[in-house]
């Protein structure tokens, strides 16, 4: 029988976080228990059960009740423990900040069965009686850094995301003991503005420029509110630039504020060398961005000429002077740079300093690039990003050695992070950033690649480097196919703990597939005994059925991580959401590949087994709406291939009616044509329809508002124009 008279006691001059945890721990108690507790100051004698929430030094009961066993902690240290205080049963949950204070209160409340997803929380359906766990255990992290992204280019990422739904995220965040968001400001992103030699910026945009139409013409538009396009709709109404400026650093203040709420590390990262185009006539030589939409321009000349370096630093400035508050900013380089330029002069000035030679040349790191086969563009772009790596990093060194930038930051308190162009001065790349600096990588664009590089990730001097990683768990370029990555993952992680890196900072898109390795993320943090596995047993139990549903997930997670790292190697761009990504497939000369056709049957074993662990009793409450789920995601990334392999047919039929030499064969191969781009539209329609269905998030709905654009219009239009051609 449950206690009459439960008591939640915090200090009376406790920190806000702290009064939240007591708060979130009351409302997690009436919802499993049906108990009302009194949330207090100061405890008032006449209860059944306590929980004293924070340190010695916030609160005084705590200290009384754990005398001098209280641990030595870090600042993100908690401890959990059981004792009896004044003849009452009593848990201590407190930590040596209010942070650590708020995880200790969700870790106790995932004792009781509770597991936290990135959509929801997953409640026991049959609890049992209010109890006390029996518990006496200390946590510090493994990693220090354990942070997510929150602001990505693309319509399926969280740049689409309303204030609303970063909020909720990050509460979710938060109760995963996850301590810091990243978001990540493009040049061509409403969210900093400048003027430089008589330029004032006058653009901005989202998605690229890309405009994906949501309105009655589009398959599943009934699932969505009205809109004429897409875009996050905060920007609704928001037409000229000052609109959109304006919209756009209230939202990013509105995020980081939200965040640091919950005791969370702030990051942004810019990219400083690149700029919108206006700013092309103060540059010697500018290139436009070999990305979507060539939004910027960035210099191919001197990188050290004067206007140069003055527009880097207005725009430097402008970032610190816009956002403050944060804790740090990542300075980024471009994703394909042309700065090759003066390589050889800025090698012998980094040499100068570091004597670099003869333990590590010039000609040998290009050797070494000219051999790198890992690198997505294979050795072209390998040694392209060695050489406009060596020029970027030497241009920065310059940049904050000749401005007051680096002393800016420090009286904000703003930590200056760089990257590492190219992996192989990783060796070498405490020598080669600024004073102070520290370090971020992703080592390459997916996890099972990545690992591929851990050879030189782990020759980072990380007693002279403070350095973390950025951990891929699901890719843009491969599309919206189910993807899971975590046993890569915990390779990444394994050799962050072995070698003194800091942490992690994620990197995707939608959060459809993510439950899995963050729940990994999020025990293997704080342990570095959890496996994939492990952290699976413990997921499929909680949340898809019991003990009976850990063998059958961990077979649909086993055969995902196997088809991720095939498409991470050998379909690296598969379903990239962008313009062409389908119709491009009519001008396919050959059959879609026996590969596909593997990982489609793939797919669909996943999907077979998800409905199977429909049956099983005993699930919780959300275990019906997420299998549901991963069977939709499953179905339409099958259906994504099948419209593929018709629009491959339908591209052969094109190709043998050029060739046809004579009316009855190109009568053949026109019907042909005919007949697979009209099966590849009723499968792109019902690809559309599979997303409506089960949209959870702004992501889900940019995604539908993308592939009705990909999967439909485009392929629709393209097909049109070819069969006048034909005709």
């Amino acid at each position: 029988m449950a206690p009459q008279k439960v008591a939640i006691v915090t200090g009376p001059a406790a920190p806000a976080l702290e009064i939240k945890a007591a708060a979130e721990l009351a409302q997690y108690l009436e919802r499993l228990f049906g108990l009302v507790p009194q949330v207090q100051s100061q405890w008032q004698n006449d209860t059944d059960a306590l929980f004293l929430i924070g340190s010695p030094e916030t609160d005084p009961a705590v200290g009384q009740a754990i005398g001098d066993h209280w641990p030595d902690l870090s600042d993100q240290g908690f401890v959990l423990r059981k004792v009896t205080y004044q003849g009452v049963p009593t848990i201590i949950a407190g930590g040596d900040s209010a942070a650590a204070t708020l995880w200790a209160a969700y870790e106790l409340v995932e004792r009781y069965g509770v597991r936290y997803l990135l959509h929801e929380d997953v409640v026991p359906p049959n609890p049992g009686p209010f109890h006390l766990p029996e518990i006496d255990a200390t946590f510090e992290p493994v990693h220090k850094i354990r942070s997510w992204r929150v602001m990505n280019g693309l319509p399926h990422g969280p740049e689409t995301w309303r204030l609303s739904e970063h909020q909720r995220f990050i509460d979710q965040l938060a109760k995963l003991k996850f301590n810091g968001i990243l978001l990540v400001l493009w040049p061509w992103h409403p969210f900093v503005d400048y003027a430089y030699d008589g330029i004032q910026r006058s653009s901005a945009t989202l998605n690229f420029d890309s405009l994906y139409h949501l309105d009655e013409t589009c398959v599943g538009h009934q699932r969505v509110p009205r809109d004429n396009w897409l875009h996050n709709p905060e920007f609704a109404g928001a037409e000229t630039y000052e609109q959109m400026l304006d919209v756009g650093q209230r939202l990013i203040h509105d995020i980081i504020a939200y965040a640091q709420a919950r005791g969370m590390r702030t990051t942004i990262a810019v990219q400083p060398l690149e700029f919108p185009r206006e700013f092309a006539p103060v540059l010697q030589c500018p290139t436009g961005a070999k990305q979507l939409g060539r939004l910027t321009v960035s210099e191919q000349g001197d990188l050290d000429n004067p206007q140069h370096i003055g527009l880097v630093e207005t725009v430097l400035k402008a970032c610190l002077d816009t956002y403050p508050e944060v804790a740090e900013m990542i300075i980024g380089t471009p994703e394909h740079p042309h700065a090759e330029e003066g390589v050889t002069e800025a090698w012998a000035a980094f040499n100068e300093k570091a004597k670099l030679e003869p333990d590590y040349t010039l000609e040998g790191l290009i050797k070494q690039a000219e051999r790198n086969y890992i690198n997505s563009g294979g050795p072209p772009r390998a040694v392209r990003e060695l050489k406009s790596g060596i020029t970027m990093l030497h241009f920065f060194n310059h940049l904050f050695d000749s401005t007051d930038l680096r002393q800016r930051a420090r009286d904000e308190d703003i930590a200056l992070t760089g990257g590492c162009p190219s992996n192989e001065l990783l060796p070498i790349i405490h020598h080669l950033l600024w004073p102070g600096a520290r370090l971020i990588t992703g080592l390459n664009y997916t996890a099972s690649t990545a690992i591929r590089e851990l050879h030189l990730a782990e020759q980072v001097d990380t007693s002279r480097l403070h350095a973390a990683l950025v951990v891929t768990l699901q890719d843009d370029n491969i599309g919206p196919v189910p993807q899971v990555a975590t046993s890569n993952c915990q390779h990444l992680l394994d050799m962050m703990a072995r070698r003194g890196w800091q942490g992690f900072y994620t990197r995707y898109w939608p959060l459809d597939e993510l439950d899995p390795p963050a729940a990994y993320l999020a025990r293997a943090s704080w342990d570095n005994s959890v496996t994939p596995e492990s952290a699976y047993n413990d997921h499929a139990t909680h949340v898809y059925g019991g003990p009976e549903a850990v063998r059958p997930f961990n077979l649909a997670m086993a055969q995902l991580e196997q088809m991720t790292a095939i498409l991470d190697t050998a379909y690296l761009g598969l379903f990239f959401p962008v313009p062409n990504t389908m119709a491009g497939h009519l001008d396919d000369t050959t059959p879609m590949s026996l590969g596909l056709h593997q990982i489609r049957g793939a797919i669909r074993r996943c999907r077979d087994i998800f409905a199977q662990m429909l049956g099983l009793p005993g699930g919780s409450a959300a275990q019906g709406s997420n299998l549901r789920h991963w069977i939709a995601r499953c179905e339409f990334g099958m259906t994504l291939i099948d419209q593929r392999e018709q629009l491959s047919l339908a591209g052969c039929a094109r190709g043998a009616f050029a060739k046809s030499e004579n009316e009855e064969e190109k009568t053949e191969q026109r019907q042909a044509f005919e007949k697979y781009v009209a099966c590849g539209l009723e499968l792109g329609g019902r690809a559309c329809w599979l997303l409506a269905d089960h949209i959870r998030d702004d992501s889900d709905r940019g995604q539908l508002a993308a592939f009705n654009q990909f999967c439909l219009r485009e392929v629709r239009e393209k097909a049109e124009a070819i069969q006048q051609e034909l005709d």
